[in-house]
């Protein structure tokens, strides 16, 4: 008789599997009987002792009864005192009784194989680090070369790599390498990502400073850092464009105190040449500038711009206000659909020839319209008692009239 600790084994060992209930319950009646074959001779030595015991209470009932000389009557009663007769002995029957079931026998099964894991070398330690390995070279050069973009898809691939290389090795024992060089190719990914990201770049701000390297270079030859200011309004306003072009202005005006070079980035838009003449020793003001596009290989005037100062107003540094609250409030403000509704020009100049400030603006338009507009600033910083410290006043020309209107005005 086993423990039944030995008699799981027992049977885990000879059939490769768990015992169910059933057959444990089984087993613990027969009181964790290992299965052999003493268990078969022990069952039929029990049979025959059976048949023997069998035998010989045969044999006493019947030499009782031939012995017996009694009475009929006595004979019957001894009769019935007699034990009866044993019933055969089914041996197949008993045997099916005593001998356990099959299924019960824990018998060796020649076709059954014990599961042997495999661990692959290649795919459980090679392949892993050939990824690793790949991936910091990846990396690598994804920061370095200017085409990174071609390690980032390549480290990409490492990532389906490594997906292949774990499910290879989801049934070895060895399979933490290749959970590392999966994560690890994907942060590969990202990393190079990162670096053909920066990679682009680069490669736009070198070209970008390259293009504008070349620019100044193109402009530069229109430069003359001693140029001399001599355009006047009248000259501005005969400017002709969408006909006048770059030879013509440089043969008339000479080189510009500055150039910009500018390359259309569509096909369809031409470059674009700007040339500003400014006056010297200005804060800004007396100024032209002439924007030129290239038509047919040849740079022709677009659209032009000015400043003059308004030579009917004088400026004065030390301006001092003789404007009134009630001389503001008066002026009439016109619109772009109605600038005659606008304070005139003329009159404000007659009552306030002085200002702190003036300029003449005027525009070439790409249709070839002119617009003119004067801008007059009056800022005292000392008025006296009952003047106003600041006005600032907007006119636009009306072609029709020949005259200046008031579109725009403010005490701030």
């Amino acid at each position: 008789m086993a423990t039944r600790e030995e008699w799981v084994r027992h049977f885990e060992d000879v059939n490769g599997r768990k015992p169910s209930p059933e057959e444990f319950m089984e087993a613990k009646k027969e009181g964790f009987v290992i299965a052999s074959e003493e268990s078969t001779v022990q069952v039929s030595e029990q049979v025959e002792a059976q048949q023997v015991d069998s035998s010989e209470a045969t044999e006493e009932v019947t030499a009782d009864s031939v012995a017996d000389t009694q009475p009929d009557e006595a004979q019957v009663a001894l009769e019935e005192e007699a034990p009866k007769p044993m019933p055969e002995l089914n041996m197949e029957k008993e045997q099916e009784k005593e001998t356990p079931k099959a299924s019960q026998i824990p018998l060796e099964n020649p076709y059954y194989k014990p599961k042997v894991t495999k661990n692959n070398a290649f795919v459980n330690i090679a392949l892993p680090i050939i990824i690793l390995v790949l991936g910091i070279l990846f990396v690598i050069l994804s920061w370095t070369l200017p085409f990174g973009f071609v390690f980032t898809f390549l480290a990409f691939f490492l990532i389906i790599l490594a997906i292949v290389t774990l499910v290879l090795s989801l049934k070895s024992t060895r399979k933490a390498l290749s959970i590392i060089a999966l994560v690890m190719s994907i942060i590969f990914f990202m990393t190079s990502l990162a670096g053909a990201g920066y990679q682009a770049v680069k490669y736009v701000m070198n070209h970008a400073e390259q293009f504008q390297s070349d620019g100044r270079n193109r402009a530069y030859q229109y430069i003359d850092e001693n140029y001399k200011f001599d355009w006047t309004e009248d000259q501005f306003k005969e400017l002709k464009v969408g006909t006048l072009t770059l030879d013509e202005v440089l043969d008339a005006h000479g080189k510009a105190t500055d150039a910009e070079y500018s390359d259309a980035y569509e096909e369809d838009k031409p470059d674009l040449l700007d040339l500003t003449y400014r006056k010297e020793n200005t804060d800004g003001n007396n100024y032209v500038r002439l924007t030129f596009e290239i038509k047919d290989g040849v740079y022709v005037l677009k659209s032009a711009s000015a400043t003059f100062d308004y030579d009917k107003v004088k400026e004065v540094d030390d301006y001092h206000s003789n404007w009134t609250k009630d001389d503001y409030e008066k002026l009439s403000v016109g619109t772009q659909a109605d600038l005659l509704k606008g304070t005139r020009l003329s009159e404000v100049v007659e009552k306030h020839p002085e200002a702190s400030f003036t300029y003449h603006e005027m525009t070439q338009t790409e249709q070839g319209d002119l617009t003119q507009s004067v801008s007059l600033s009056y800022r005292d910083y000392n008025p006296e008692n009952g003047k106003v410290d600041t006005v600032r006043l907007t006119f636009d020309y009306d072609k029709r009239e020949n005259e200046y209107f008031l579109t725009d005005k403010s005490d701030e």
